[in-house]
């Protein structure tokens, strides 16, 4: 499909949310923050042709001020030329007090507003995108149960919007082999160049628009892609290795371990493959995981509760991130050939 090469990062990341239709968070550094909710806002409307809404959150903000968003789409819900699903971008979530918080994932689930004065139906598919600040907060970065029901993470990160360059070193899961096909594979949800997000200017370059039709085509396709014994046990090990991992408090929930293989196979279809390679599945991980791991600290780690000394799990969890921990699992679990 030549719209879907055309897609820089973020598109191919509102992509896979709209294919899967679940919802996801991006984060971006705070000087970029404007700039890629326009990008949003652009692909929404221009490249996807659905509906926008953004809502920006304080700790003042209230239910109202999300269920706002969604009532602008039952406005215009009688109009023949109103798209059936809707971007709705709620930029600094994490900052809503916990209450909203549970209200906005009372939408995400049955797509029903909750505010304090209304309680109204909604029509159609919405994507919810919280956009948040790249910060040093740890997961989860909201209220548990809304954070776990992000489909994924994708990180507008400094580096690659600077230099757009991505590291070529070997990871230590991938074969030889398999590398260079896994370094392409990488730029599936960050590309290796992004200029619709430059600080000067939001320009960007006409892009074909992807239909309705199309993401239903990419749907059916995904269904279809064949996953063999050895890769359902690589995904399973994964899930496995990360819940036992000793840096590992929680997050690695059921909802997570269910979200793996669904990424796994859009981002194979993506690929025009009909069979899901271990290396998209490590892709997957990275994106399905790491905002959701909890870190263990000193005291919750759970070799204190048989004697562990204090100051030897200080030591071992010390610098562990997320990131790191999706890192070595995926280093120690056997990779399929």
């Amino acid at each position: 499909m030549p719209a879907v090469a055309q897609l820089d990062d973020l598109g191919l990341a509102l992509l896979v949310c709209l294919v899967s239709e679940q919802h996801c968070i991006v984060r971006a550094p705070e000087h970029l923050m404007e700039n890629v909710e326009s990008r949003i806002r652009s692909l929404a409307s221009e490249v996807f042709s659905f509906d926008y809404a953004n809502v920006r959150c304080d700790v003042h903000t209230t239910g109202d001020h999300i269920m706002t968003a969604f009532e602008r789409r039952e406005h215009n819900a009688g109009r023949s030329d109103t798209p059936e699903t809707k971007v709705i971008v709620a930029c600094d979530l994490d900052q809503a007090q916990p209450h909203v918080q549970i209200e906005a994932l009372e939408f995400m689930r049955i797509s029903r507003g909750k505010g304090q004065h209304s309680q109204r139906q909604m029509q159609g598919t919405v994507v919810f995108v919280a956009l948040l600040r790249t910060t040093t907060r740890a997961p989860p970065f909201m209220v548990d149960h809304l954070n776990d029901h992000f489909f994924m993470l994708h990180d507008v990160s400094e580096h690659t919007h600077t230099s757009g360059k991505i590291p070529q070193q070997r990871p230590p899961y991938a074969s030889a082999d398999s590398f260079a096909s896994l370094s392409s594979l990488s730029s599936v949800i960050i590309k290796r160049d992004n200029p619709a997000l430059n600080t000067k200017s939001l320009t960007h370059s006409p892009q074909s628009t992807i239909s309705p039709a199309q993401i239903a085509n990419l749907q059916a396709h995904a269904s279809k892609i064949r996953s063999s014994a050895e890769i359902r046990r690589y995904i399973h090990n994964i899930v496995t290795f990360l819940r036992l991992h000793r840096g590992v408090a929680g997050g690695v929930s059921a909802l997570a371990a269910r979200n793996l293989p669904i990424l796994a196979r859009i981002l194979s279809v993506l690929h025009s493959l009909n069979y899901i390679p271990p290396s998209l599945v490590a892709l997957a991980a990275r994106k399905v995981f790491t905002h959701r791991i909890l870190v263990a600290t000193p005291e919750t780690e759970r070799s204190m509760q048989w004697g562990s000394d204090y100051n030897a799990v200080s030591d071992a969890l010390d610098g562990m991130t997320p990131e790191r921990i999706v890192d070595e699992v995926l280093a120690n679990v056997e990779c399929p050939l």
